[in-house]
């Protein structure tokens, strides 16, 4: 649905209680069954998602889901390809920028990005907080490379993005700290989606 001034606060209120569906039940169900062993786990894992990678030595479940995330989205053609490489040939530089400046810290100084920014530095030590920063910004940057939309290295990237997401929300659900009722769901597709260009929201981010 297209945003207009009538639906905007409705759809955006919509956004915020939506997280990502199909990667929350996989995360959710590898670490409940212990097909991997906690969320710590599953970081070290994503960590190694590249494009064209041997998947016979992870979980089944894990990797159906990464392979169906190379499927390319419905109706995505060559001619989508070659307008947004177009796109990033000409304002790779302006777009990354923006995305990390007004995009990325404007999403983490709200009250909820900075909460969830903090709550979940823990993965990273002492460093947490920057190694999610420059985690996040590795999106913004990759996604202009030339190549990265038709050789598979953007929708790995996005792939680790969902389920890094994915595992946050869980992390907030087990603690039980997070007020669902005041901040709406964790990582919810209104702040993802805040701070990613409309190119890959639209292609990856299921």
């Amino acid at each position: 649905m297209a945003l207009t001034t009538a639906n905007i606060a409705s759809e955006l209120e919509v956004a915020n209680q939506a997280g990502d569906p199909e990667a929350d039940t996989l995360v959710s169900d590898l670490i409940d069954k212990r097909e991997i062993d906690g969320v710590n786990a599953l970081f070290r894992t994503i960590g190694t998602l590249k494009p064209g990678q041997d998947l016979s030595g992870l979980p089944p479940r894990l990797a159906e889901f990464l392979k169906g995330a190379t499927v390319d989205p419905p109706g995505w053609s060559q001619a989508d390809v070659k307008a947004a490489e177009s796109f990033f040939d000409h304002h790779h530089g302006v777009a990354s920028m923006l995305q990390g400046t007004v995009g990325l810290i404007g999403t983490y100084l709200s009250p909820t990005g900075a909460y969830t920014l903090r709550s979940t530095g823990r993965l990273g030590g002492v460093k947490g907080p920057g190694r999610r920063l420059s985690q996040s910004s590795r999106l913004f940057i990759g996604m202009g490379d030339r190549g990265a939309l038709s050789d598979g290295t953007l929708a790995a990237t996005v792939t680790k993005v969902r389920l890094v997401h994915a595992s946050v929300r869980q992390l907030h659900r087990k603690s039980g700290e997070w007020d669902y009722a005041k901040w709406g769901e964790p990582v919810s597709q209104k702040y993802t989606c805040a701070r990613r260009t409309c190119s890959a929201c639209r292609s990856w981010k299921r």
